[in-house]
């Protein structure tokens, strides 16, 4: 009998485990082409301020790449502050050559010069479209990898910008968080089959509502909850359950929110705001769209530097999150923007709530050590609100916020624009 209940357990806990070490490896294969393809981004933006201009070769003996007037060869400093606190590796390609790079081989030796593979030109330079890759082989090391092609000013394709992360570190986060789950998983054998001579009923019971959970999270569905009764047991099937229960929140986490900011992500916050808009359709919910921006943030960035910066996005999403309670949700919606929706109150109400935000991120301030010296740095914030519409799609909606935001941007800011 004990083996007879042993056997199948065995059998449905090692399909669980591997199913659900699948599909977290893909959510996790998602959320890193996510992560890489907006540092692509943001790298490409601060590259083009920084050197505005084309990209160009001089000499044949000796190759020298520019950006506009800038000399890129060896030029890490250019990307390094970018890596800066993130497990990210930067490179930028002129044609397949590695220009600048902070990618390093066994030795520690720099691969600047080295070249891309003929996949890699095929795929990006000669198609002229950008490729995600979660098997790049660079010295014995596998990476995660999103490339981007890189124009000039009269549309030529020229290069490619490439955002790396290693493998190994994107796995090891995934088997910490699967340790305490296979030990749990077998201790669980051992008590399905103990228990189910003495009670066999309550035990099916439990493993089949444990095993419902643990499909639920291995396929996505991570709203869902433990059944009471099972976490009340105080055995290890309780244990399992507060176990799953952890990774499940850890999942959300790190689907869900802005690793830096830990307000939601811009893709949680498009599928929050299109149950928003579905609930308007049944019932008539009112609600309204904001984007919002930071005024002069690169200033702040260029003057106190990065670290300075990011305390500043987490002081203005800590001021935000707390002013939607109770009215709506803030999201981060890219860089030092931020995307604000309500679905309480009417549209004046919302814009009057804007406003005293404003006054209160004015009137906040953070301190950094600036030059050895302590200094309080504040900024403004500039916001452009539209008024929800079941009638016009989602991305009209955000395109009409867009627009107001640009138009508090270009009238003086530290503003709304309704």
């Amino acid at each position: 009998m004990m083996m007879s209940a042993l056997v199948p357990a065995m059998i449905t806990f090692v399909v669980i485990l591997f199913t659900a070490y699948a599909v977290i490896m893909n959510t996790i294969g998602k959320s890193v082409k996510n992560e890489l393809t907006n540092m692509s981004t943001i790298a490409e933006n601060i590259i083009n301020n920084s050197c505005p201009g084309d990209y160009s070769k001089v000499g044949d003996d000796y190759i020298a790449i520019y950006k506009g007037d800038v000399l890129l060869n060896g030029n890490s400093a250019l990307v390094s502050s970018l890596t800066e606190g993130t497990e990210l590796d930067i490179t930028l390609f002129y044609g397949d050559l590695r220009v600048i790079t902070t990618l390093r081989d066994k030795s520690g030796n720099s691969l600047i010069g080295t070249s891309a593979s003929v996949k890699l030109v095929n795929d990006v330079l000669r198609k002229e479209k950008p490729a995600f890759y979660d098997n790049v082989t660079l010295d014995r090391t596998r990476y995660y990898s999103y490339y981007k092609p890189l124009f000039n000013s009269d549309g030529q394709c020229i290069g490619m910008l490439a955002i790396s992360k290693s493998a190994d570190k994107v796995s090891s986060y995934t088997y910490i968080r699967l340790i305490p789950l296979i030990i749990i998983s077998l201790l669980g054998m051992v008590l399905v089959a103990y228990i189910s001579i003495k009670n066999t009923k309550s035990i099916v019971s439990a493993v089949s509502s444990l095993k419902n959970f643990f499909k639920n999270v291995s396929e996505g569905r991570l709203d869902g909850s433990v059944d009471a009764t099972i976490l009340k047991r105080g055995d290890e099937l309780a244990d399992m359950g507060n176990s799953v229960t952890a990774m499940q929140a850890s999942l959300k986490k790190m689907i869900e929110l802005d690793e830096l900011t830990r307000i939601y992500n811009r893709r949680f916050a498009q599928n929050k705001l299109d149950v928003i808009m579905q609930n308007a359709r049944l019932d008539g919910t009112r609600f309204s769209v904001s984007i919002g921006d930071i005024d002069f943030f690169k200033k702040v960035n260029d003057t106190y530097g990065h670290d300075a910066g990011d305390e500043i996005l987490i002081n203005v999403a800590t001021i935000l999150k707390n002013a939607m309670i109770g009215r709506g949700f803030a999201a981060r919606w890219g860089g030092e923007e931020f995307l604000l929706v309500f679905n309480k109150g009417t549209y004046e109400e919302n814009a009057a709530t804007l406003n005293n935000i404003i006054k209160t991120i004015e009137q906040s301030h953070v301190s950094i050590n600036y030059n050895d010296t302590i200094t309080d740095v504040s900024v403004t914030m500039s916001f452009g609100i539209t008024e929800g519409d079941v009638n016009k799609e989602k991305h009209i909606i955000l395109k009409e916020a867009d627009e107001r935001l640009y138009t508090a941007k270009t009238t003086g800011r530290n503003r709304v624009v309704s």
